[in-house]
Order: structure tokens, then sequence, then C-alpha cells
């Protein structure tokens, strides 16, 4: 089929948005979010997951 799962628009697109939201992933809770309201939604979780206690 000469398919290269490597070579798709969703990875390449995540190649692209990996730099910009990483540091707010890493980034305090007050940090202002200027993502869509799904990414926003998906980096608060993830903040609150990290500072959860396991």
């Amino acid at each position: 089929m000469n398919i290269d799962s490597f070579d798709q628009w969703g990875v390449e697109l995540g190649k692209m948005l990996a730099p910009r939201i990483a540091p707010k992933l890493e980034s305090a809770n007050g940090t202002v979010l200027a993502h869509d309201s799904s990414s926003n939604t998906l980096i608060r979780r993830c903040r609150r997951l990290r500072e959860t206690p396991s």
C-alpha cells in the first residue's frame, strides 16, 4: 500500500504545535492560554493532573 505512517498531516501538525504547547503545559496555572478551546481545556487538565499528588 506504500503508506508511510509518519508522513501524515496529523503528525506534521503535531510537530508544528508541540513547541508552542509544551511550554504551556509546564507553566503555572495562571498563564493565559491563547489556543482553541479544546487545546486550552486539555492543557488545563494536564496541569491539574501534574499538580495532583499520586
